[in-house]
């Protein structure tokens, strides 16, 4: 599994992920979120379900993630991922998913640990390399302070 996630890296740091100013409410800093989603999403303009700008520019992300999630993850229903790049979240919870999401980190960093509160305790998770599942519309969670590279994915069904 870790060279499998080790390839996605290189993939996604090779890939153009550029920063939207819509997300500013969840970074620490109020600064530009590296953050993009991939696979589906709601289009409000037309109410539907459509695919992505990610997807349009970056058309072999999607189908190797899917591949990655159906190898290890067969049971974990999805249909959209956040890519995100050294993207450092608040606490919030996901409100418009649905069920189990699965996080990993990829990169060269220290720390930037999933963070969790749950049950009035929190928890830090390792996510470096190492998938977790958890039902973010549920747990508030966001991302322990890090440094370097940091990229991760989040596997999510809306």
């Amino acid at each position: 599994m870790e060279n499998d996630l080790k390839e996605i890296y290189k993939l996604l740091k090779n890939s153009k992920i550029i920063g939207s100013g819509n997300r500013t409410n969840l970074n620490y800093g109020g600064s530009r979120a590296y953050t993009m989603p991939c696979g589906l999403k709601w289009d409000y303009i037309n109410s539907k379900y459509d695919t992505t700008a990610f997807d349009r520019d970056n058309p072999t992300i999607y189908p190797i993630l899917q591949k990655f999630m159906n190898k290890y993850y067969p049971n974990i229903k999805y249909n959209s991922f956040q890519i995100n790049r050294n993207f450092q979240t608040l606490p919030h919870k996901d409100k418009n998913n649905n069920g189990n999401s699965l996080i990993v980190g990829l990169g060269d960093y220290i720390n930037g640990e999933l963070m969790l509160y749950e049950n009035d305790k929190i928890k830090k998770i390792d996510i470096k390399y190492k998938p977790y599942i958890f039902d973010g519309s549920k747990i508030l969670h966001w991302t322990n302070n890090y440094k370097g590279d940091r990229y991760s994915f989040v596997s999510y069904y809306i």
